[in-house]
């Protein structure tokens, strides 16, 4: 069997699926209850006469009981000598990608490997492959990633093909662009069976596919857990970029100001303070300019995963410490951040602006690493912001990121850009997927640029990890998610964002010492909090807040606050540590 072909590991094809299936929602397998890694192979099918398109290749498609790494060769060997997949992450679905020739017959092992090294008995599947008709997908393949949910993939017929036309059960239901070569059908019936066929349109619509996929969605869903993935807790130092594969090494982390432009300052990793008890990335600034110079006189750090040489970028997902990344799972990004304790002033900006934003830049699964911001938006990408107004307490305040950006470069202030899950028009590749570059700045969007009154002051900054939230949180009328407790006047701080266009839906904070959606009754069973309704806040980011020194938690060790907009049965819930010993120093809110 012919290994892979390094162009294919670029093409839209490989990026596409091969991120889509390390993410797809596990399945039950055949041997269930089996001890050690086993693996099933779903594509192709055993004795298979396969359609090749003109690229002449094919994939296979294997399923594993858990996490592992996958290789096949085409005989039987060991592990060490077979050829890696494609798709390399630790996960349960796993793509090779194969080149072939008209006519021929392949048989293909494959085995797998676990996180104990336990390495799957050997699986087989034998296949052939013949001329496809001209102008028609091949390889058509269908996964089921969820009950409800269906994943297509398939094969470019020609480089002159401009639309791809998918049909379920005979009916057309959607169109899309000659660069994307898969879909996700949502919305489906668990139980139910489902057939599929793709047609290309080149010039005119093209014969539909011949293989007219065929799948029965499960009735039920393995809950596989998903673990958090931390991005940076700062244990392993001031980290470096991947040196084997960037000959342009460099820190992770920046303070970017250049000289003369900001404030002096510098970045080290210390224990002298910390948001878990280990260690945190120390940000210092040692004076202020003269003049509003660009980015103020404040921190502004920035995570860069990109070479100094052409700003070829890479995505953050690449460099995490801990977990294995699944795709389309993670919907929240989370860190800590210790702020100087006021000096003369609380250094807020006024009432509906922020005096922090973290800026981030996405990209699509097939958009190029080099260009930025604006240059982004023609391939899939852009550059959004998400507003913050922290007070300045000299204590560990949470910010919580979500998929609901508070303004998208190029666009007007005033305008609701909404909860954008898939930015890239991408199904199964979210917003957290497509994330490369961000950047802290407490500047903020308060339209200035402020100094500290005094200097030097010290930012801390720990545990950036990512993270699934799976309730049913109202992220559409509550973001940008934030809080505090100041234990030195028993102050609870949490602050948030609310759409643009209302400015009349009033706002109710309830509390527990628990989780409020482990309570019978949720919503209805937490105590409504001391003088809890929350009226909007007029500006262009209408950031919102609540603060009480009236809730006694001695004895408790967290307090879980929950806004609810007056108009809706959902709310948001954000885990505040109120001691030492509260899980959720650790644990997502």
């Amino acid at each position: 069997m012919a290994k892979v072909d390094s162009r294919l590991r670029e093409s839209i094809l490989v990026s596409a699926l091969s991120a889509i299936f390390a993410a797809a929602v596990s399945l039950a397998v055949a041997a269930q209850g089996a001890a050690g890694p086993v693996a099933k192979i779903l594509y192709p099918a055993q004795d298979s006469v396969l359609p090749v398109a003109g690229y002449l290749h094919t994939y296979l498609a294997v399923e594993t009981n858990e996490d592992c790494l996958c290789r096949s060769a085409e005989r039987d060997v060991a592990f060490e000598a077979m050829d890696p997949f494609t798709n390399s992450n630790m996960g349960r679905y796993h793509t090779q990608y194969i080149k072939t020739e008209l006519g021929q017959h392949y048989t293909v092992y494959v085995r797998c490997q676990d996180g104990s090294q336990s390495i799957s008995p050997p699986v087989t599947v034998s296949f052939s492959t013949a001329n496809a008709p001209s102008g028609v997908p091949a390889n058509l393949v269908a996964m089921a990633t969820s009950p409800t949910n269906v994943l297509l993939g398939w094969s470019i017929p020609d480089p002159k093909t401009t639309q791809f036309k998918i049909y379920r059960d005979g009916s057309l239901i959607a169109k899309q662009s000659a660069d994307s070569l898969h879909y996700v059908d949502t919305n489906l019936q668990p139980g139910t069976s489902y057939r599929y066929a793709v047609s290309a349109v080149i010039g005119h619509e093209g014969p539909k596919s011949p293989e007219a996929f065929t799948i029965t969605l499960p009735a039920s869903v393995d809950d596989h857990p998903y673990p958090p993935a931390m991005l940076d807790s700062f244990e392993e130092g001031l980290r470096m970029m991947n040196p084997a594969s960037e000959p342009h090494n460099q820190h992770l982390w920046q303070d970017v100001c250049p000289p003369g432009a900001c404030s002096q300052a510098s970045i080290a990793v210390t224990t002298e303070d910390s948001h878990d008890g280990g260690a945190s990335l120390k940000y210092e600034l040692t004076d202020a300019l003269a003049g509003n110079a660009p980015h103020g006189s404040s921190a502004y750090l920035r995570f860069r995963p990109e070479t100094d040489i052409d700003y070829g970028r890479h995505n953050a997902s690449e460099y995490i410490t801990s977990g294995n990344w699944k795709f389309d799972t993670y919907n929240r990004m989370r860190f800590w951040v210790k702020v100087p304790p006021a000096f003369a002033k609380e250094f807020k900006a006024g009432w509906g602006r922020g005096n922090m934003n973290v800026g981030t830049y996405i990209r699509s699964s097939h958009g190029r690493l080099r260009n930025s911001g604006a240059e982004e938006s023609g391939i899939g990408g852009g550059h959004d912001y998400h507003g913050f107004n922290i007070p300045y307490t000299g204590a560990w305040h949470q910010i919580i990121l979500d998929m609901h950006p508070s303004h998208s470069r190029g666009g007007p202030g005033w305008v609701e850009w909404g909860n954008t899950p898939y930015p890239t028009g991408e199904n199964g590749f979210n917003y957290f997927d497509a994330l490369t570059l961000f950047y802290v700045d407490f500047i903020g969007l308060a339209g200035g640029y402020h100094a500290l009154s005094k200097y030097p002051a010290e930012f801390y900054f720990d545990d950036f990890e990512f993270y699934k939230d799976t309730n049913p949180e109202n992220v559409d009328q509550v973001y940008s998610l934030n809080g505090v407790y100041v234990p030195a006047d028993n102050r609870i701080y949490v602050g948030w964002s609310h759409p643009k266009y209302d400015e009349k839906t009033k706002y109710e904070v309830r509390y527990a010492f628990e989780d409020i959606y482990s309570l019978p009754n949720k919503w209805n069973g937490a105590a409504p909090a001391p003088k809890g309704t929350v009226s909007p806040a007029g500006g262009a980011y209408n950031l919102m807040e609540y603060i009480t020194r009236d809730i006694k938690v001695t004895g408790h060790d967290t307090i879980y606050i929950a806004i609810k907009p007056g108009n809706s049965a959902l709310f948001r819930e954000i885990a505040l540590p109120v001691s030492p010993h509260s899980p959720a120093h650790s644990q997502k809110p």
